[in-house]
């Protein structure tokens, strides 16, 4: 089960003009937008972009408890973010966040 998000799952910067948001089911424009900037940051536009995941899969994965997805905001516009991957290790008890991008 996912921890307990506040009632507002943004964290807004009092020094600089930017929030981060945890991404929740209804957001998938922002994991869209998110995935975007990767391609550029990559320079893989074709990988991130040539064929997107459907907006059903996306809210499955922001659904999912084991993905984590965060985003900086600027006038409600995606500027960064990450997405991460709980997994289980074998060879010990205890899990671990991967980085996905």
């Amino acid at each position: 089960m996912r921890a307990a998000i506040p009632a507002q799952n943004t964290i807004m910067s009092s020094s600089t003009p930017f929030s981060v948001r945890l991404l929740t089911p209804n957001a998938v424009s922002f994991l869209q937008a998110l995935s975007t900037i990767f391609g550029k940051a990559f320079e893989e536009e074709q990988t991130y972009g040539g064929a997107p995941p459907s907006e059903e899969y996306l809210t499955g994965l922001l659904r999912d408890d084991s993905f984590i997805a965060l985003v900086a905001l600027k006038n409600e516009e995606v500027i960064d973010g990450g997405a991460f991957s709980l997994i289980q290790i074998v060879d010990v008890e205890k899990n671990d966040f991967i980085v996905n991008d």
